[in-house]
């Protein structure tokens, strides 16, 4: 159940706990775990608590039912997680508690009184994507509200979340009070534009879509604009899907020699979308079905870059927008906007309000 990480006596020592992973490797959960576990190693001598999913459909719904909680976090509602996780507390002294995920919240409830600080990070807001589940949303939601009351207020807990979004969203449901941080995701190396570069009509489209939630609105996004494979836009616009389908060749793509557009399936809004910093940083301005502008107003230029919130029907308008855009002006406006958007979104920055305790 666990990873013992060697201590530094240097340092304090802090407990991390995460879930055992089953996804793809460069999917968003998994990339920001690495980072935000590599940043408190950084810091803190960690121990790292793994928990294990239940990975059975009908004993995640029984559980989902049971025990109230969206059907992300059933998996993860075991007994012997939260005695485990109770037995280390009480043997081990941390200075710090570190729980990672969402859907492990309720460990904190078993943490001995007295005992060290808890910091809880949610990567997501689950009651914010209930409202693109069709004859279900009111149930999940009710469940997703009732569950982020009961953990993402845990007494004596730090929360902190990942997005602007996710933080008003928090306050409108009264979730969390007005000193709740932010650590967003980091952007990754941001590549320059060539002198000549302009805008060209290719949608790229990158990420993992393992979670059902995403492969229901890149259905969705296809069936619309009419694409019968992942590889192709008919008519005239092409596509690249470097990280599920061509992953390996992403660096070898010329992203230098053009503006192209990003595409953002997803429809529900939470969470941060961590495949728009990825667009942004290889020139790409972004086409989102959800609501993204929360976490790029403040940059210059942005409402000229993100166009967040859109249907699949208003595609061909935002190309032919870029497209009729000086290039040289556009080059000079997107790379003030790139600049500025990745200088913000440095990793050791956005971290910091998580690791820094």
């Amino acid at each position: 159940m666990d990873d013992l990480a060697p201590p530094e006596a240097a340092l304090r020592r802090a407990l991390l706990v995460v879930p055992e992973r089953d996804g793809p490797d460069h999917g968003g959960d998994a990339v920001v775990l690495r980072k935000v576990v590599a940043a408190l190693q950084a810091r803190f001598a960690c121990d790292i608590f793994t928990v294990r999913g239940e990975r059975r459909a009908l004993v995640k719904a029984v559980s989902m039912l049971r025990h109230q909680v969206p059907s992300e976090w059933a998996g993860y509602q075991g007994v012997e997680a939260r005695e485990a996780f109770a037995a280390r507390l009480s043997a081990t002294a941390y200075d710090h508690v570190f729980i990672l995920y969402e859907a492990l919240f309720h460990l904190a409830a078993d943490a001995p009184p007295g005992g060290p600080p808890v910091t809880l990070y949610a990567h997501n807001v689950p009651s914010q994507f209930a409202v693109e589940d069709g004859p279900l949303d009111t149930f999940l939601r009710t469940l997703a509200q009732r569950a982020e009351r009961r953990t993402f207020t845990t007494p004596g807990a730090r929360l902190v979340l990942i997005s602007q979004a996710d933080r008003a969203a928090a306050m409108r449901t009264g979730l969390a009070g007005a000193d709740v941080a932010v650590a967003p995701p980091g952007a990754p190396p941001s590549i320059p534009l060539s002198e000549d570069a302009a805008f060209k009509p290719e949608c790229v489209i990158t990420g993992s879509y393992a979670w059902w939630r995403k492969r229901r609105d890149l259905k969705r996004f296809a069936d619309f604009v009419g694409v019968r494979t992942v590889h192709g836009f008919d008519p005239g616009v092409k596509s690249v899907m470097p990280s599920s389908v061509l992953h390996a060749g992403m660096q070898e793509f010329d992203w230098a020699g053009a503006v192209r557009l990003g595409i953002v399936t997803d429809r529900f809004g939470g969470g941060f979308k961590l495949k728009t910093l990825e667009y942004v940083a290889r020139n790409c301005a972004i086409f989102s079905s959800a609501p993204i502008m929360a976490e790029f107003a403040a940059f210059p230029h942005a409402a000229r870059f993100v166009f967040d919130n859109r249907d699949p029907s208003q595609l061909g308008a935002v190309l032919h927008e870029l497209a009729a855009r000086d290039p040289a002006i556009l080059r000079a406006e997107f790379t003030a906007f790139k600049d500025a958007c990745c200088a913000h979104y440095a990793w050791e920055t956005c971290l910091a309000p998580l690791v820094d305790v």
